[in-house]
């Protein structure tokens, strides 16, 4: 009497209720309930970052890493059974990461149009692996004044003849902000 194995033909079923926890600058850990499969029994899940195949992991949980800081990626998976039927890909999840990365410090500042009373700093742009949000202004170490992405502020209601040292850094949308910059000296025009 020969006995003939009947092939699995059925998918496992989807995987469901992603969850993101321990989320870090580059890590987070991936949970979901795990699947069924009626057949030959569930194998492998396939673990994917913006549709593009990510890891393959055995049980339903994963240790994510190397995931580039702040950045904002959707996560789905696949699972596959013994005999290689493939299951339907999740509902995305979307995980940001943490944005621990500070600017890069702003250079090249420069004095412009000096008067009496004011005059106008600017300087070259900071970069950021997710992105400049403003510029902090400082006098003599103080916090003088905040900025948007412009690359300039004209300074007013200064005294005539003072002198300050004025310093630039960036920050980012995370409250990340970069070193200070090279100071440089200001003198006004006129006397005190």
């Amino acid at each position: 009497m020969m006995i003939m194995a009947t092939q699995d033909f059925t998918a496992p079923s989807v995987p469901t209720n992603l969850t993101a926890t321990n989320i870090t600058a580059t890590t987070f850990t991936l949970n979901w309930t795990a699947s069924t499969d009626e057949g030959s029994g569930v194998w492998k899940y396939t673990i994917y970052r913006n549709g593009s195949g990510h890891m393959e992991v055995y049980t339903n949980t994963a240790s994510i890493t190397g995931v580039p800081t702040g950045t904002t990626n959707t996560w789905t998976i696949r699972v596959e059974d013994v005999d290689k039927n493939m299951s339907s890909a999740s509902n995305g999840l979307v995980v940001t990461q943490l944005d621990t990365q500070a600017p890069t410090e702003p250079t090249s500042l420069v004095a412009s149009n000096i008067t009496d009373t004011s005059f106008r700093l600017s300087w070259d742009a900071s970069t950021d692996n997710v992105g400049v949000v403003s510029y902090n202004l400082w006098k003599d170490g103080a916090l003088a004044h905040l900025t948007s992405t412009v690359l300039y502020k004209d300074i007013t209601g200064l005294s005539a003849g003072s002198a300050a040292n004025w310093a630039v850094s960036a920050k980012d949308a995370a409250g990340n902000e970069s070193t200070h910059s090279n100071g440089i000296q200001v003198q006004q025009t006129g006397s005190l």
